[in-house]
This record gives C-alpha cells, sequence and structure tokens, in this order.
C-alpha cells in the first residue's frame, strides 16, 4: 500500500482549495495516510456527490492513517486520499459515507501527484446517494456570504424587509411585489453589490442588539 507522509489537511463538507483555508479552521495534522489512484470520474462524482463505498474497500484503510494529537499519535478509523495523477482528495468516512473532505498544500498535492506517476489504477465500487451543491464560479467567502444573509433574510419581519430594502437599495419596491424574490433577485444579478451591502446591514443589526 502506497502511503502519503507529513501533510495538513482542512476537512469539511465541502472542498476547499488551500488558498480558502481561513486561520479558524480546524488544520489536522496527518501523520500518515494510504494513497489510492482512481479514475476521473470518481474524483468528479466525490466533487459532485454524496458516495458511499464498498464495504471491502472499508476493511482495506481500517485504522491506516495516523494524525498528529499534542504529543500523541491517534489512529483514524476510516480515512484516504485519491487521486487520478491530476488533482488530489483526500476523505474522512462513517460508515460507508463518505462525510468529510480536503484538498491539499500546493506543494504537498505535487508530492502526491509524482508518486501517482508510478502508481496502478486501482477499481472501488461506490454509490452515488445523492447530489452536493458545487459552484465552481463562487469562492468560499461569498458561498458563506451567502448562507449567511439567506439564514437572516428568514428571521426577518415584513416591516423589517421593507426597512432593510430601503437602507440597502435607497428606493421603494412596487406594490404586491415579494420583497424577499426581489432582495434574491437582485442577489442572482448583482451579487457582489448587493452581498456585501445585506451582509454589512444584518452586522450592524447584529452589533446594535
Amino acid at each position: 500500500m502506497n502511503y502519503i507522509y507529513d501533510i495538513l489537511l482542512n476537512f469539511n463538507t465541502s472542498l476547499y482549495d488551500f488558498y480558502e483555508w481561513n486561520d479558524n479552521d480546524d488544520i489536522t495534522h496527518i501523520r500518515k495516510m494510504p494513497v489510492f489512484k482512481v479514475n476521473t470520474q470518481m474524483i468528479e462524482d466525490i466533487k459532485h456527490h454524496k458516495i458511499e463505498v464498498e464495504s471491502k474497500f472499508l476493511n482495506k484503510i481500517k485504522s491506516k492513517t495516523e494524525m498528529f494529537q499534542k504529543k500523541s499519535i491517534k489512529q483514524i478509523e476510516y480515512a484516504c486520499l485519491f487521486t487520478n495523477g491530476k488533482e488530489c482528495i483526500a476523505v474522512l468516512l462513517q460508515a460507508n459515507m463518505i462525510t468529510l473532505k480536503s484538498r491539499l498544500l500546493l506543494d504537498e498535492e505535487e508530492d502526491v501527484l509524482d508518486m501517482s506517476a508510478t502508481m496502478e489504477e486501482i477499481g472501488i465500487s461506490y454509490k452515488k446517494i445523492g447530489n452536493i451543491f458545487y459552484c465552481p464560479f463562487q469562492t468560499r467567502k461569498e458561498s458563506e456570504m451567502k448562507k449567511y444573509i439567506q439564514k437572516e433574510l428568514s428571521k426577518i419581519t415584513d416591516d423589517g424587509l421593507e426597512y432593510l430594502y430601503y437602507e440597502c437599495f435607497n428606493e421603494r419596491p412596487g406594490e404586491g411585489i415579494s420583497l424577499k424574490c426581489k432582495i434574491k433577485e437582485k442577489l442572482t444579478y448583482d451579487f457582489d453589490n448587493t452581498a456585501k451591502k445585506l451582509y454589512d446591514f444584518f452586522k450592524l443589526l447584529r452589533t446594535k442588539k
């Protein structure tokens, strides 16, 4: 079995490139992790779908990953790294499901890609259970900002919506127009300007409470 040693991973439900890692992210320092070369289709499916792998594969990787934990070494029950020779994705599994994923730092990914050049591609049986929302044109910051705005919009009253709309856009909507629909339309067609106005508005409200 092939292993990669001494790498940093940032496990999340979403797959973030290393330059989108935040200072407050829980970074995992891996001592060693098994590496498997798979086809590009599997890599793409891991990006875009909820994946359930065969039990036979779980038995192969059980407790083979080790992480540094303070002054000790801890085994991770089910984890590994997949590559197609062009990119890498590290995964954590619970039961048969891939639950968390991580990219690698650039230089560490290059080490894996170099190693994969002499590896044989293996086939792993898996099922696609459901889709994962993935927007390649939206940064992590934009995605998190959008989620925050949607959460706050769901809690605001109708009177609050009218105040928000006027304060953020300096205009009053026409009669019979759904304010939430109007705001979502602005977010769709002018995200950069609209999102910043709404985000700043909700943050200001929070500081006044």
